[in-house]
C-alpha cells in the first residue's frame, strides 16, 4: 500500500508540473488602441449662426499611424461672407476626436482684432460617407464671436 501512495504522489506532482508549464496560446497579447487615420480630407456640414445656416468646412491632415490631427476651419454664409477662420489641432483616440480651434487676429473678418479659442469633441463614424458628430464651446474670446457654443455633423467629401 505504501508503494501505491508514493506512486500517486509522484504522479500528482508530475501532472501539476506539466499543467503549470503549459503555454496557453488562447489568451491574446494586449494590444494598443487602433489609430484610425481617415480624418485627412475635407469635412463639411451646416451650422446655424445667429439664426442663419452657414457652411462649416474642416480641412484636416493626419499622418498614417499618428493620432495627431491638424488643419483649418472655415465658417461662411451662402452669400460667401466669411464668419470665422481658425486653425484646428487635436488628438484622435479610438473614435473620439478632441480638439482646440484657435482664432487669430483677422479670423473673424467683421471684428479683425478678435482672437479666441473654442474646444470640443466629436465622434467619428466610419461608413459611406464617414461623419464627425460633435460640439464645441468658447474657451476664451476678446470679442462677441458670431460662432457660439454649438453642435454639428460634418460629412467627409
Amino acid at each position: 500500500m505504501r508503494l501505491n501512495a508514493s506512486l500517486v504522489l509522484v504522479l500528482c506532482a508530475l501532472f501539476a508540473a506539466v499543467g503549470c508549464s503549459k503555454n496557453d496560446d488562447s489568451i491574446p497579447p494586449p494590444t494598443s488602441p487602433t489609430i484610425v487615420s481617415n480624418l485627412s480630407g475635407n469635412w463639411t456640414g451646416n451650422l446655424v449662426v445667429e439664426g442663419e445656416t452657414a457652411k462649416m468646412t474642416w480641412a484636416l491632415s493626419q499622418a498614417t499611424g499618428s493620432s495627431s490631427v491638424t488643419g483649418t476651419v472655415l465658417v461662411a454664409l451662402p452669400s460667401g461672407t466669411v464668419l470665422l477662420n481658425a486653425a484646428v489641432a487635436g488628438q484622435l483616440s479610438n473614435m473620439t476626436f478632441t480638439y482646440l480651434l484657435a482664432v487669430g487676429a483677422g479670423g473673424v473678418p467683421s471684428q479683425p482684432s478678435c482672437v479666441g479659442q473654442l474646444s470640443g469633441t466629436s465622434m467619428l463614424a466610419t461608413g459611406t460617407p464617414a461623419t464627425l458628430t460633435g460640439n464645441f464651446a468658447i474657451v476664451s474670446s476678446t470679442c462677441t464671436s458670431p460662432v457660439q457654443n454649438s453642435s454639428f455633423t460634418l460629412t467627409k467629401s
